[in-house]
């Protein structure tokens, strides 16, 4: 794992989590292209984080409120069982 000096970025309590890089370039005979795409997850949050327990399948979606884009989308098929 890389370690890399962040400080002095942004003002406040802030932690990069996790960076996920993806690169793909493609080259024929027009020429080259190529897409970066990179995602920063933070362990930050505005809000105090919601605390509840599921012991089925289920399915959470991440929403934008201000334009209603779903930023992520996901599902738990096993959550796993406290105790066990």
């Amino acid at each position: 794992m890389m370690q890399v000096g962040l400080d002095g970025i942004v003002m406040g309590n802030y932690r990069i989590s996790t960076v996920a890089h993806k690169s793909i370039v493609k080259s024929n005979e027009e020429g080259i292209g190529a897409v970066v795409i990179i995602v920063i997850f933070r362990n930050k949050c505005w809000h105090d984080p919601l605390d509840f327990g599921m012991d089925y399948l289920f399915m959470f979606i991440m929403r934008d409120d201000r334009n209603g884009v779903i930023m992520f989308m996901g599902y738990v098929p096993n959550p796993p069982v406290e105790g066990n």
